[in-house]
């Protein structure tokens, strides 16, 4: 009877298998990697394309709002903080 333990189910019946959730994660990553290398070549290519003031000013604009959301976003959370944990 012990030659049969291999065949129990190991996990939640509810939940994907292990082996499930590689073949999601390898299918995701072949995705990721056909769109990703055309995109970054293509930006690339763009960029290299561009005057480098153009490409400076860009890359200020980005940084400058990506700056602004974070300290935007952390000064709304301070005003849901708990009463009487300030400090």
């Amino acid at each position: 009877m012990r030659y049969w333990l291999w065949m129990q189910i190991d996990h939640d019946p509810k939940e994907l298998s292990h082996k499930a959730i590689k073949i999601v994660a390898l299918v995701a990553t072949a995705l990721i990697a056909a769109i990703a290398i055309p995109v970054v070549f293509g930006v690339s290519w763009a960029v290299n394309g561009l005057p480098d003031v153009v490409v400076f000013l860009l890359f200020g604009t980005f940084l400058g709002l990506t700056v602004g959301f974070f300290v935007g976003r952390w000064d709304g959370l301070r005003t849901h903080r708990t009463p009487g944990r300030d400090g």
